[in-house]
């Protein structure tokens, strides 16, 4: 039985690595960076119609990639709204959206994303540089991940 399960577990990080490395930035990444990506990422379903983040959350902690399913991002901007629509290999959360924005995203049909954590991308981005500069990877504090990690490695 235990075997088993390990099967699955290592089965389930193939998986992952397998479609992050078609992904940009992680198509830029080494086989050890998607494994370490692909061990910490969280599974999480969301049924159509639920609200998946809105202003009132609290502070974003994943990126979300989009594996299955269709999602709606309201922006906020001052006094503009803007909508957009992002289905697999696309992303969203903290680590993605506009700067400054308020942001809600809403599932427009079941949807699967995989959940990556911002310790796991901050210890990538220390080793791999060259992934700070894609634009994608952006806080919503309107910080680059570059800043961010700058200002954590002073603590």
């Amino acid at each position: 039985m235990i075997c088993s399960s390990f099967v699955i577990i290592k089965m389930t990080i193939e998986e992952v690595k397998e479609f992050l490395s078609k992904l940009q930035p992680f198509q830029e990444l080494d086989d050890i960076a998607l494994r370490q990506i692909a061990g910490g990422v969280i599974v999480e379903f969301y049924p159509k119609d639920t609200v998946i983040i809105n202003e009132e959350n609290p502070p974003c902690e994943y990126l979300q990639i989009i594996k299955k399913g269709y999602v709606r991002v309201k922006f906020k901007e001052s006094e503009k709204d803007a909508t957009e629509y992002r289905r697999e290999g696309n992303s969203f959360g903290c680590l993605r959206d506009k700067a400054g924005s308020k942001i809600r995203v809403s599932a427009v049909e079941d949807t699967t994303c995989y959940l990556i954590s911002k310790e796991i991308l901050f210890g990538i981005l220390e080793t791999h540089p060259s992934m700070s500069g894609y634009s994608g990877l952006v806080l919503t504090t309107g910080r680059k991940a570059g800043a961010l990690r700058a200002r954590r490695n002073k603590k």
